[in-house]
């Protein structure tokens, strides 16, 4: 009986613990999520976003103005550290917020600040990315690139390859199935932007006479550039990357180059468009066209015999102006292109020196004569008939003719080169030099600084 009773209770204790087993496991009511729980989620998700895009920028780019997590949106709130001048942000307009930055701000580097705040109800959190765009150190010179080039226009055809440290211009020549680059300014040929039927054509005057920059298929069914003498692929303005394309075999295709590469060749448009915009000047490098602006260094003393540059500064102008090989009328013509200046050369010869260079006409000399109206002229001529001595007074080569001793240069504000009377700069009239009479001087030229 006893042990009927110890069963029947240690039974009843079972089901009892049973029950209570059963009461217990209960699964816990998840917490509803809100808009103010998620904020910090959506933020996450904007600095993902644009970490790997922060750091080096050239141009202006576009940044999100708003942020789906799940069921809510979230509206970006952009603000900068940066004056309204070196950084503006724009109105939200199709889910995003335009970043105009300077893009020349100086020789100093533009370091600002980008700040996302995002709110929901009372609460709000932010994040930040600090961007930078490089300055133009004086010491580094290279070509002032135009933003929307002139059809028309003749510029210099170049690129900043950021990753050798190098600015490479086109040199009118191939390297391979690429176009060659030169480092040196003075070596770089002239393009020019011609208007063409629904675009431009891209032409130089090279070592073949006229040649167009041309973007074909070849006989591998490769995307290759190519100088043909006859006009080629027309070339259209894409705004948005500020570069020529050519739509060639399906795609739209600009110049340039990328990686460690010195040479120019074609790329789809999509490497440098849209979210790529962030890689211009990082890894991808296109031509731009710019001018090159000069400085001449004139010898001091007088000038060994030797190649130079023949040039003057005229102060009058604001220009430093090169003889370029040819004639302008009665005068000799100039460029402020030092890269198409002639290399003059000295020739010492019997009873002083002679200045020769080779020209369209081959072996040519500077000279000073006596024209039939029987007035001094500077000619180019194969049979020169002046000999030019040096004037140590006026540090200028010049020649006896008409009964004068001349020296070539300008005054005024003209910009051609004319034989004058030494007496005008000789004597008490030595402090004109520079300032009302320009004469011409032997040197070399390099970029400006």
């Amino acid at each position: 009986m006893k042990k009927l009773t110890a069963l029947a209770l240690t039974l009843a204790m079972s089901l009892s613990l049973l029950a209570g087993c059963t009461t217990n496991e209960t699964t816990p009511t998840p917490t509803p999520a809100t808009a103010e729980s998620s904020l910090g989620e959506a933020v996450s998700y904007i600095r993902a976003m644009y970490k790997d895009k922060a750091g080096k920028v050239l141009r202006d780019f576009d940044v999100t103005s708003v942020v789906k997590i799940g069921e809510f949106s979230y509206d970006i709130e952009w603000t900068t550290d940066a004056t309204e001048e070196n950084v503006k942000i724009g109105d939200p307009a199709d889910n995003k917020v335009a970043i105009d930055i300077n893009e020349n701000p100086g020789e100093e580097d533009l370091v600002f600040t980008l700040t996302a705040t995002l709110k929901a109800g009372d609460k709000s959190e932010s994040t930040s990315f600090e961007f930078y765009v490089p300055g133009t150190p004086a010491k580094s010179g290279g070509p002032a690139f135009v933003e929307a080039p002139e059809v028309g226009g003749t510029y210099k055809y170049a690129l900043t390859q950021a990753e050798l440290g190098k600015v490479l211009y086109f040199d009118g020549t191939m390297n391979g199935s690429y176009l060659a680059t030169t480092e040196d300014p003075t070596k770089a040929v002239d393009v020019t932007i011609e208007e063409a039927e629904g675009g431009v054509y891209l032409s130089f005057e090279g070592s073949e006479g006229k040649q167009y920059i041309d973007i074909h298929v070849n006989d591998e069914g490769k995307v290759r550039v190519r100088l043909t003498a006859e006009p080629g692929v027309v070339f259209t303005w894409n705004e948005e990357c500020k570069v020529f394309t050519a739509n060639v075999d399906g795609a739209d295709r600009y110049l340039g180059t990328y990686n460690t590469y010195n040479t120019i060749s074609p790329s789809e448009i999509k490497y440098i468009a849209g979210d790529n915009a962030s890689k211009v000047g990082i890894s991808q490098f296109p031509c731009g066209f710019g001018t090159v602006a000069y400085v001449f260094n004139a010898a001091e003393g007088q000038p060994a015999a030797g190649t130079y540059k023949f040039a003057l500064e005229q102060a009058e102008l604001g220009k430093t102006l090169f003889f370029d090989g040819t004639m302008n009328g009665s005068y000799l013509a100039t460029t402020e292109n030092a890269g198409a200046a002639a290399d003059v050369t000295i020739e010492e010869v019997e009873g002083g020196f002679r200045f020769s260079f080779v020209g369209a006409e081959g072996k040519q000399y500077i000279d000073i004569h006596v024209n039939d109206e029987g007035k001094t002229r500077v000619r180019l001529t194969a049979e020169p008939t002046a000999t030019f001595v040096w004037n140590e007074e006026c540090g200028v080569f010049t020649a006896n003719v008409g009964d004068a001793d001349n020296y070539l240069g300008t005054y005024n504000t003209y910009n051609t080169i004319s034989p004058s009377a030494i007496k005008y700069i000789a004597g008490d009239n030595l402090s004109k030099i520079g300032v009302s009479q320009f004469p011409c001087f032997f040197g070399t030229a390099a970029p400006a600084m």
